[in-house]
Order: C-alpha cells, then sequence, then structure tokens
C-alpha cells in the first residue's frame, strides 16, 4: 500500500500513445510532461493523491531541459514543486544556469528547499 501523498517520477519515457488509464494508482491523480512522439526516452510524471489541493503551473522553458512545476496548498501554505529532467545531450554545467533562468523568468524567486544526490 502507497503512503505517500506526492511520488514523482523521471525518464517515464511516456508520449501521446501512453494513456493515463494504464497507469493509474487507485487514489492518486496522474500529472505527466511527455517529451514527444519522436523523441526516446524522457519525461516527468508527479502522482499526487486526490485529497490533496494542487495545480500545475505552465512555466516559461528553457532549452531541452524538461520541466513539470505544480504548486501544492497545504496547511494555509503554498509551496510550488518542480521537477526537471536534464537531457544527457546537454551539458550538465549549463544545468544550474539554466535553473536559474527558469527560476527568474516564472518568477519563482521564492523560498525554495532543494535536494541533490
Amino acid at each position: 500500500m502507497v503512503k505517500n501523498d506526492i511520488i514523482c517520477f523521471s525518464e517515464t519515457w511516456f508520449n501521446g500513445s501512453h494513456y493515463d488509464n494504464n497507469f493509474q494508482l487507485p487514489g492518486y491523480i496522474l500529472i505527466r510532461k511527455d517529451r514527444g512522439v519522436t523523441s526516446r526516452g524522457g519525461g516527468l510524471a508527479v502522482y499526487i493523491k486526490q485529497n490533496v489541493k494542487f495545480e500545475k503551473v505552465d512555466l516559461v522553458l528553457c532549452g531541452g531541459t524538461e520541466v513539470l512545476c505544480i504548486e501544492i496548498v497545504a496547511a494555509n501554505s503554498r509551496f510550488c514543486l518542480v521537477l526537471v529532467y536534464n537531457p544527457p545531450c546537454i551539458a550538465s554545467a549549463d544545468v544550474s544556469c539554466k535553473f536559474e533562468k527558469l527560476l527568474d523568468a516564472n518568477n519563482l524567486r521564492k523560498p525554495t528547499v532543494t535536494r541533490s544526490g
């Protein structure tokens, strides 16, 4: 039994030929960011429990980096969950610069929590 409120995946390889109903988890809503039909790999997905209030946020994107942003409302506060997938064809050194530009372009310069590793 899954007990997490939010579950995140990268490298889903989902595209338009994959239907949500084939990947549903009971009690969760699936939000996807597919790479596209012509590309292999990539893709992001988030499962959010049905009782969690959220809104998908459309972002101004930068380069080939894939981004999925969800604004969560919890305990009278709001925060953004930002999933980022950087394809191997994009140099790792460019990622932090692109992420900074992404935050600035979308007015996401708020207190943030990051985790590496």
